[in-house]
């Protein structure tokens, strides 16, 4: 079974939302460029 990607994404982006955490803040956590972040 192959991963959807898209759906990942959304998943990331609520829960970054809910957390009320930006792209920057998420991507420092998780020790990932921002730019590899957003690609998801």
């Amino acid at each position: 079974m192959a991963l959807d990607y898209n759906i990942i994404g959304e998943r990331l982006k609520q829960a970054r939302i809910n957390k009320k955490l930006t792209q920057e803040k998420l991507a420092e956590q998780l020790d990932v460029s921002v730019a590899f972040l957003s690609r998801i």
